[in-house]
């Protein structure tokens, strides 16, 4: 539509689909002017679309993974529990001790 070589035109077609828009290349006509803002629409949708898809690959919201996690959260109390308890047993065998020890 402007006139332009190919390559020219292509280069202005990749520089305003991802909206770097340098400004060398610049359409003149108004049917240019037009085709210009639909690339640029299809530009920013297909980089929203794209950051969208790498956004849902890596924040799923896995209803099985949600429930491995709250088992192993159980399973994390419960250890706990556990480690307290044989905790508070060492600490009365090491008081039983030190009372043999004054004894001696």
């Amino acid at each position: 539509v402007e006139e332009k070589s190919f390559s020219d035109s292509l280069w202005w077609a990749l520089v305003t689909v991802t909206t770097v828009g340098y400004g060398d290349i610049v359409p003149v006509s108004l049917f240019g002017k037009w085709i210009a803002v639909l690339l640029m629409l299809v530009g920013i949708g297909t980089i929203g679309m794209l950051t969208s898809a790498l956004t849902n690959f890596f924040v799923k919201d896995n209803p099985d993974e949600q429930i491995k996690l709250d088992k192993l959260q159980d399973e994390l109390s419960s250890q706990r529990l556990l480690l307290e308890k044989q905790s508070e047993k060492i600490d009365e065998l090491n008081r039983m001790i030190q009372e043999l020890l004054e004894k001696i």
